[in-house]
């Protein structure tokens, strides 16, 4: 659906941006995870061609466009809810009625503020107010940068909801994180931005084919045929197939006391990446 390459920018002598690569599918929810710093805003900036690429370029498929928010959503903080969302959508040739924006409005629990003056909102509720407007809007591309900053539990999980509902619906997603669970809650792919680069792309198959799992076990050994590591005392076992190896190793004599699925394969490769150890792995 989107196609970026190359995508260099630089301002005066700081390079930002130093060749960015990435692709994003109907229907994928790709994250880009990168630090403070780590030039998200500046991407989605030029993704949203506030800003110029130095050199590159995106392709989309015909027929195809985007449209987000980056950082802090502006809107008019004299208008409220309604009159921000009418001119909006004026100034890209949509006529809306009030019925529509009141469907969208209420989708992201916004409606009884509408008629607030958005000076008035809070971080969370201008997103949300955001979102109610790209949804109205309905690009075929949704950028979202650090979308839930500034959301209460309640907003964002009524914003996962709705990421997947657009997913279904077959709408390519793009969104910038520095928190790495959600990185991984909310993404189909994780990009993880660094020294102005995609360093590594990793996918949801990723994250589960490590299939590792910790065991807290009464042994003295572990037998050859197990793949394992010891870390703080505890076993850190590859298994295809947890419940067959778990039989085994009953049958082997090993009393399993407790046992949990290894999360952090993602957190490993984003520090990893991040102190510099882990560059084009």
């Amino acid at each position: 659906m989107i196609e970026v390459k190359g995508i260099k920018k630089s301002f005066k002598e700081k390079e930002v941006l130093k060749g960015v690569d990435f692709d994003v599918k109907e229907g994928e929810k790709f994250v880009i995870l990168g630090e403070n710093g780590a030039g998200k805003s500046t991407l989605f900036y030029i993704l949203t061609k506030v800003y110029n690429p130095d050199e590159g370029e995106i392709k989309i498929k015909e027929g195809k466009y985007l449209l987000g928010f980056v950082e802090e959503p502006q809107f008019i903080k004299t208008m409220n809810a309604y009159e921000n969302m009418k001119y909006i959508s004026s100034s890209i040739y949509k006529k809306v009625t009030k019925e529509e924006m009141d469907k969208y409005l209420k989708i992201t629990g916004i409606q009884q503020h509408a008629k607030k003056k958005v000076g008035k909102y809070s971080t969370g509720m201008k997103k949300r107010l955001a979102v109610s407007l790209l949804l109205m809007i309905d690009p075929d591309i949704y950028i979202f940068d650090e979308p839930t900053e500034g959301l209460d539990p309640i907003e964002r999980k009524n914003f996962m909801k709705l990421m997947e509902e657009l997913k279904e619906r077959g709408k390519g997603i793009i969104i910038s994180t520095h928190v790495l669970s959600e990185a991984k809650e909310m993404a189909d792919r994780v990009g993880i931005l660094y020294d102005g680069k995609i360093q590594k792309i990793m996918s949801r198959e990723d994250f589960d084919k490590q299939n590792e799992y910790i065991i807290d076990a009464e042994a003295k050994r572990y037998p050859e045929w197990l793949e394992y590591r010891i870390e703080d005392g505890k076993a850190i076992i590859k298994s295809d197939n947890i419940m067959e190896t778990l039989e085994k190793l009953k049958q082997e004599g090993i009393k399993i006391k407790d046992i949990e699925k290894n999360t952090s394969i993602l957190e490993k490769t984003f520090i990893k990446i991040s102190s510099g150890d882990g560059k084009n792995d």
